[in-house]
């Protein structure tokens, strides 16, 4: 796994969200797949265009959608940006729309900087924060006396 450096999302963070932006069709991204590599690209901050408005907004929530069309079977994953979420839910599983498109899979919105990673890393990534966090507070003990 790529890491990438996080600072220079840290002054973007601070004007919106910031939201893993990737596209899969039929397995063409591995990157983009489940578990998600971290060579995806961050968008920091998510613009959006609205219906009405010109020019573009900051992103209000990230959304991964993860299905098949029904048609004839693609297999898509997307990782994005968007201005709404699934009405008061956060994840919907089932039959949507995509395109004109029928598709069966799931769509989950979240409203936190790089929440479209997936479940299968978010433990992980949480812990490597703690133990960071851990080791710059003994570190900072340690220098000062």
């Amino acid at each position: 796994m790529k890491i990438k450096p996080l600072y220079p999302y840290w002054k973007a963070l601070r004007s919106g969200l910031a939201c893993y932006v990737c596209v899969s069709i039929n397995g063409s991204n591995p990157s983009c797949e489940d578990p998600m590599d971290g060579a995806v690209p961050v968008e920091a901050p998510c613009r959006q265009g609205r219906s009405g408005y010109a020019g573009l907004s900051y992103a209000r929530y990230c959304v991964k959608i993860k299905g098949r069309r029904v048609s004839d079977g693609q297999k898509i994953c997307i990782r994005r940006c968007s201005m709404q979420k699934l009405g008061g839910i956060h994840t919907h599983c089932g039959q949507f729309h995509l395109s004109d498109e029928l598709y069966h899979g799931c769509i989950a919105t979240c409203a936190q900087n790089w929440c479209n990673i997936g479940r299968s890393t978010t433990y992980p990534l949480i812990v490597a924060i703690v133990v960071l966090f851990v080791f710059l507070f003994h570190a900072n003990q340690s220098l000062c006396p």
